[in-house]
């Protein structure tokens, strides 16, 4: 029993075909709103052309949040128009927001956006972890029931309840950690993941190297006798049972493998979660409803909870998000990849599938040229420094801001002027509040000056 377990979350990195949903999306900004593009369409894979339709109900939701839409029926793909202003629409079950940092200098822009996922780790992990525990007690539960020597019992199941279910939490924990990096589902990073807890479980004494090509040999051909001898070896290794006892005769029941089959399926059959499944079941198959024989599977309860706490998402539609947004110049920070000559900023990523929520922010600043040229004659703040001088700008009080506008304002005839000035500016009652923009344009004039 237990190690089918772990052949299985071995097996999960194994890529399986399904229909792909891809969400291109363009963002361009105009001034304190954000024009959104939206671009839907569903693929068998990444290779082929055959797109399938977007369900209505997805088309309807999307309808409600954009004001234009429209549909190309050669590509099968649905465009999706609006324009918004501060928090961005949850098209995506997200969270998300466009915001504006004005000065008189110029302006500092954030955009930030998170798409589906949840935040909640401590909860999601918690969940992860009770799956491993009930599949532990249901495992623990067939024990008992099977083993009838009470000092063998007595040591398997405390083998189970204590050094099994820690390791077998650890290993998942070890998945959950990897699957927080949202290119865990590439060949190399998924490589280095099975590697990883092949050596975890070679570490516990689960198997020794040379069980490796009868472990693959089970993976890629089911061969029952060949798992069950190593499940065998490893309890002898790995429980310590009283020397008077013949461990050949105590651990026959496992060589019986259709009785031992047949005993779990019924053992399984009279769980709560069972009893969910088949009751979605039947209410998806109201012709067949009470024709046992069509009965789901019992051990698909085994399945639920190994993907519930491994990969709480799988069987659900992959989705591929793919983000532009469009500047006029590089951002000042970004998680995204700055392409200068198409002036985008891009993002491309799944969806739902890593630990961490899929994640897209910029940050990016424009001068006011025309008050700059005005003020000193050049434009002196760009790009970071220029956001640092709007985010200190912003922190000011109305007051200060008044104080400030009109120490830029004053009239000067020279760069040299204004720098001697700001030398000697200050608030009144707080001479260190001028220190960062003080800084900032001094520096800026003396780059000025050396050119």
């Amino acid at each position: 029993m237990k190690m089918p377990i772990l052949l299985i979350i071995l097996m999960l990195p194994i890529s399986l075909g399904c229909i792909e949903s891809v969400y291109e999306l363009e963002l361009t900004p105009h001034g304190e709103t954000m024009d959104r593009k939206l671009t839907v369409w569903r693929q068998r894979s990444e290779n082929q052309s055959d797109n399938t339709p977007i369900p209505d109900a997805e088309i309807q939701r999307l309808s409600q949040i954009y004001k234009e839409q429209s549909f190309d029926n050669e590509s099968r793909k649905w465009t999706f128009q609006d324009r918004f202003q501060g928090s961005m629409p949850a098209d995506f079950d997200d969270a998300g927001g466009f915001h504006r940092f004005a000065s008189p200098v110029g302006s500092l822009f954030v955009y930030r956006e998170r798409f589906r996922g949840d935040d909640a780790l401590t909860a999601s992990l918690a969940q992860r972890q009770a799956k491993v525990d009930r599949l532990v007690d249901l495992l623990l539960r067939f024990v008992q029931e099977h083993v009838e020597l009470e000092g063998v019992r007595d040591k398997l199941t405390a083998f189970i309840d204590s050094q099994f279910r820690s390791d077998l939490k650890n290993l998942n924990l070890h998945i959950w950690v990897y699957s927080a990096d949202p290119k865990t589902s590439e060949q190399p990073r998924m490589h280095d993941l099975i590697a990883r807890a092949v050596q975890f479980l070679i570490e516990r004494d689960y198997f020794q190297v040379r069980d490796l090509p009868t472990i693959m040999r089970s993976l890629s051909s089911p061969q029952p006798q060949l798992v069950v001898d190593l499940i065998e070896q490893v309890l002898i290794r790995k429980v310590r049972f009283p020397d008077d006892v013949d461990l050949t005769e105590a651990l026959a029941w496992m060589k019986d493998i259709e009785a031992m089959n047949a005993s779990l399926r019924r053992m399984l059959r009279e769980t709560e979660e069972y009893q969910q499944i088949l009751e979605d079941w039947r209410e998806k198959n109201p012709g067949i409803a009470n024709n046992v024989s069509s009965h789901p599977d019992p051990t698909n309860v085994v399945g639920q909870l190994v993907f519930g706490a491994v990969l709480p998402n799988f069987g659900d539609s992959t989705s591929t998000i793919k983000v532009q947004l469009n500047l006029r110049q590089s951002p000042v920070a970004t998680n995204g990849d700055w392409d200068a000559s198409k002036q985008v900023v891009a993002w491309d990523q799944q969806l739902g599938n890593a630990v961490l929520p899929t994640f897209a922010y910029a940050l990016w600043s424009e001068p006011d040229t025309k008050f700059q040229q005005a003020t000193w004659g050049h434009t002196l703040l760009t790009d970071k420094p220029l956001a640092e001088y709007v985010i200190w700008y912003a922190a000011l009080t109305e007051s200060e801001k008044q104080h400030w506008d009109a120490f830029l304002n004053s009239e000067r005839q020279t760069l040299e002027k204004f720098a001697g000035d700001l030398r000697k500016f200050s608030f009144d009652g707080n001479n260190q509040l001028a220190d960062k923009p003080r800084s900032l344009l001094l520096n800026a004039i003396e780059k000025q000056t050396e050119n």
